[in-house]
């Protein structure tokens, strides 16, 4: 059996990021704030997934499969992060 964790997290991550995009978490929009570009995946834990911005280092903890804003500083996700 061929084992290639890299290749395993690379197609969880490519899975998360098209969730995060269907669900208005990211955006495929290269002017947004939440452009998907911008990210990292970094792991995921229960409901919880972990997108980390690039340039600022800040997180986007959501549920990609919901679309729910769990914590981001993104100005485009203020009103949509659940208090």
């Amino acid at each position: 059996m061929n084992y290639n964790p890299p290749e395993i997290h690379r197609k969880i991550a490519m899975h998360k990021f098209n969730m995060a995009v269907a669900t208005n978490v990211l955006s495929a929009d290269k002017d947004a704030d939440n452009w998907a570009g911008h990210f990292m995946y970094m792991h995921s834990e229960g409901d919880k997934d972990y997108f980390k911005d690039i340039i600022t280092r800040d997180y986007v903890v959501c549920n990609v499969m919901t679309g729910k804003i769990i914590k981001s500083n993104l100005h485009c996700h203020a009103s949509r992060v659940e208090q």
